[in-house]
């Protein structure tokens, strides 16, 4: 093994105890202190019109379902949200700056059963807006993360096809150091450096974008946001969680 091999797995092992680490052969071992989501659904009430922010730091902003949604019990661990293949269904946050920070991560668990043009999963961006960000699933069904800043949109998609009716784990991060990063299942698919990202004032939408159009059709669970950009063994291990059996 190689001075650089030997390094990287020393630093590897003491990060398993200590940290959180991300290293392949192109990268650099970052560890880091684990962190918390400042918002985060589980989607386990079972009941009722209004969803319940778990992390505690926004219980003051409205945070209600719309449109056509039920409950189910059969989420990745506890209950989930299930939007209807033929009406769209959203949970709406209202503006907060803390929403929107210069470095960022939105992670998620969806289970897509029916296929349109787009999807949106998570979006803080109004129609016409020219900042924020998204998470979604094209048209090829396929996820993408953008961010917007100004006249510059910046995107990265992965080349893989989202199973229909099987709960895939999708992240998106981003910071203004390394830009873009899209992960599926735990792994990262695309990267993009330089991008850009200007803050935005429009609501968070889960499920659908601004005006009720480009709705998600299936189910949503565990919508996690950090002010922080995850390094890749973490949002590997919310990629596991499943397999953990909680969260």
């Amino acid at each position: 093994m190689s001075r650089r091999g030997i390094a990287v797995a020393l630093l590897g092992a003491v990060c398993a105890h200590v940290a959180s680490c991300l290293y392949s052969v192109n990268d650099v071992v970052t560890c880091s202190r684990a962190r918390e989501p400042i918002l985060h659904f589980p989607f386990d009430e079972g009941s009722g019109g209004v969803v319940d922010d778990v992390s505690g730091k926004f219980q003051g902003v409205p945070s209600t379902p719309s449109g056509s949604f039920s409950w189910i019990a059969d989420g990745v661990s506890g209950g989930a949200l299930h939007v209807p293949d033929t009406a769209g269904g959203a949970v709406l946050v209202g503006h907060h700056s803390a929403l929107d920070p210069p470095a960022l991560t939105v992670a998620l668990w969806i289970r897509r059963t029916g296929e349109s043009e787009y999807q949106t999963l998570v979006q803080k961006l109004a129609k016409e807006d020219t900042d924020g960000y998204a998470l979604a699933i094209n048209k090829f069904g396929s996820p993408t993360w953008f961010t917007i800043s100004g006249e510059t949109a910046s995107s990265i998609s992965s080349k893989e096809v989202l199973t229909v009716n099987e709960w895939h784990h999708l992240a998106g991060t981003f910071s203004n150091a390394n830009g873009l990063a899209l992960y599926l299942d735990g792994r990262r698919v695309e990267k993009l450096a330089g991008a850009k990202k200007s803050a935005s004032e429009a609501p968070l939408y889960i499920g659908v974008e601004d005006g009720d159009e480009s709705p998600f059709l299936g189910d949503i669970d565990d919508v996690r946001i950090y002010d922080v950009e995850l390094c890749g063994s973490e949002i590997a291990a919310l990629a596991r969680i499943a397999d953990a059996g909680g969260y």
